[in-house]
């Protein structure tokens, strides 16, 4: 297949979901993608099996933009069988289609392979969380994949940074050689440096710290808001501001409300805002502690950024953001995470001006460096794809997997409601 260029009009990007479409760190990147692709003249769709929901507040950020929604349900046989028309969009035309989770990737790949035109078709892999390299993480379901996996990564399995890749190495046990990591795309405005002289003029020290509630994923929330006390007590100038909800809302609100009662006006909750409304609510803040794509967020205004450890409930941190500005979370059973909210708040209240402003700059050069989608998003495109063939008792488990998977996952919605 030829190499991308800004004037290939001729391709399709297909994202594949076989999961429900909320407001996450997953789904603004796709977010961004669309916009892209939009800006370039590309023709993106989103392919959303037909079980699995798209949530209010993501379609409410799509509407501006030019795309189009598959719905698909896996074939018993091994596959996706499209409710439309697909030739009709695909036909003459090369196609890459970008999976996140292992079973999209199989059966999106059996697809490709019965399709009349395969040659036309690229599916990568991008491998956008640390389980994501895995069929399932327990491992005796994923064993049946581990041949057909190990061949594909470094090729059209791509990981996104250092961790994804490492964590696939341990997990594997297994060396995977790659040539490069492609980071999470994001636009790049002009750094607004005026904001920044403005929030030191401020008085008051605002802690910004926003994520999905999703616990014990992103459980840093629950110890940032457990162990905020001491900070409030200490510096009567330091305010939190939560953003977020999810299905944790009800274990975040115990301890939210004893704060607030305690602490009143000191800390608020805002339980949800739009993608495009992110910039003013970081231009608002001094500093933010979080992980993922929101640290990008952060970067891009110029907002200093403290790297939180994922799967714990205590205020476990990596660091600044822009002193390992590659790594956007860790796990807490690492020995480099530090548990010392009070510690981190006293470094940032002792910077003076300068301090605070190469903080502020030094993230955005960094992120500029690194982010930038219009250098990354090509690269994605052009990712070989070697065509490997799906065995079709592989294609069948794998089925029967997300059947099980799938069925657990109603379970658990139907007890809820």
């Amino acid at each position: 297949m030829s190499d991308f260029t800004s004037s290939d009009k001729d391709r399709v990007i297909i994202i594949a979901r076989d999961n429900d479409f909320i407001l996450g760190g997953e789904e603004t990147y796709y977010l961004r993608m669309v916009k892209w692709a939009n800006s370039n003249k590309i023709k993106i769709c989103i392919a959303i099996e037909e079980n699995c929901s798209i949530s209010n507040s993501w379609q409410q950020e799509m509407l501006s933009q030019e795309f189009n929604i598959l719905r698909y349900r896996f074939s018993g046989f091994g596959g996706v069988l499209f409710k439309e028309n697909i030739s009709k969009l695909i036909d003459g035309k090369s196609v890459v289609i970008l999976t996140s989770r292992i079973h999209t990737l199989v059966q999106f790949s059996v697809w490709r392979d019965q399709y009349s035109d395969p040659a036309r078709i690229k599916v990568i892999h991008y491998v956008l969380h640390p389980y994501y390299s895995a069929a399932s993480q327990r491992k005796i379901f994923n064993f049946p994949y581990r041949r057909y996996l190990l061949h594909q990564f470094g090729k059209n399995i791509i990981f996104m940074d250092e961790q994804t890749h490492n964590i696939a190495e341990e997990y594997y046990k297994k060396e995977i050689p790659i040539n490069q990591y492609y980071r999470l795309g994001c636009f790049v405005p002009k750094l607004d440096e005026q904001v920044i002289s403005k929030k030191l003029k401020n008085n008051k020290r605002k802690v910004l710290v926003m994520s999905r509630f999703d616990f014990p994923f992103k459980g840093y929330v629950i110890g940032v808001i457990k162990e905020c006390n001491e900070v409030l007590e200490k510096y009567k100038d330091v305010n939190f501001s939560f953003i977020g909800s999810g299905k944790g809302s009800s274990e975040f609100e115990q301890y939210y409300l004893e704060v607030e009662r305690k602490y009143p006006h000191r800390v608020e909750w805002i339980k949800g805002v739009s993608y495009d409304s992110l910039p003013d609510y970081f231009h608002d803040c001094y500093c933010f502690m979080g992980m993922g794509t929101s640290l990008l967020d952060a970067a891009k205004t110029g907002t200093p950024g403290l790297v939180a450890c994922c799967y714990t409930r205590n205020a476990d941190f990596r660091g600044w953001w822009n002193d390992n500005p590659k790594v956007l979370g860790e796990y807490a059973s690492k020995s480099i995470f530090v548990n010392d909210l009070v510690g981190f708040v006293d470094e940032m209240m002792s910077w003076d001006d300068e301090e605070y402003i190469h903080k502020s700059v030094d993230s955005y050069i960094k992120f500029k460096e690194l982010y930038d989608i219009n250098t990354i998003m090509p690269q994605i495109l052009n990712v070989d794809d070697p065509h490997l063939k799906v065995p079709r008792c592989l294609a069948t488990l794998d089925n029967l997997l997300y059947i099980c998977q799938r069925n657990e996952i109603l379970k658990r919605k139907h007890v809820k409601n």
